[in-house]
């Protein structure tokens, strides 16, 4: 577990690519259930679990469905389970990495404001993280990749927002 945690890492440090993590379907349900936990809990901070779950699980949707057109039109689909392995272990990572800093943000104006600037940087880097992913799942020009990855950030960021709103009963 170690081992695999400190590749997820090495990924998030553009050390490592999807090619360098094993394709298997267990480590990809483990990959994709960790990341999903893990959002949970962190949406869950600031929304009703309700809500949080359905953001998390909405995500998870999204990213394997936006990784599978891509390969497909790029005629790679056989890379699938590694490029969504490799985004959901990445994204394991930078939530660990979320977490504190969501649970700093509430602890005073000061902290509340490093905090935000600290998860904005954090965004960046994912952002950057998901486009070296995809660059190398994909064999294309880092810009491009850099640009899909924008393009699933503000895609899962609309389409989270058109959730309906947790009922009170």
């Amino acid at each position: 577990m170690k081992t695999l945690l400190l590749a997820f890492f090495d990924i998030c440090r553009l050390r490592k690519a999807p090619q360098d993590i094993p394709a298997s379907p267990q480590l990809l349900a483990l990959s994709l259930t960790a990341y999903a936990l893990l959002s949970c809990l962190l949406q869950g901070l600031f929304e009703p679990v309700d809500l949080a779950v359905s953001s998390a699980l909405l995500e998870i949707a999204v990213l394997m469905l936006f990784v599978q057109c891509l390969l497909l039109l790029k005629g790679r689909p056989a890379r699938w389970m590694q490029t969504v392995t490799a985004l959901a272990g990445a994204g394991v990572i930078l939530n660990l990495i979320a977490l504190p800093l969501s649970l700093f943000a509430g602890v005073a104006l000061i902290g509340y404001n490093l905090a935000i600037t600290l998860m904005l940087m954090l965004v960046g880097w994912g952002v950057i993280v998901m486009g070296h992913i995809l660059r190398h799942a994909l064999e294309t020009h880092p810009v491009l990749a850099f640009m899909l990855a924008l393009v699933y950030l503000f895609l899962c960021f609309y389409l989270t927002l058109t959730l309906p709103p947790a009922r009170t009963y």
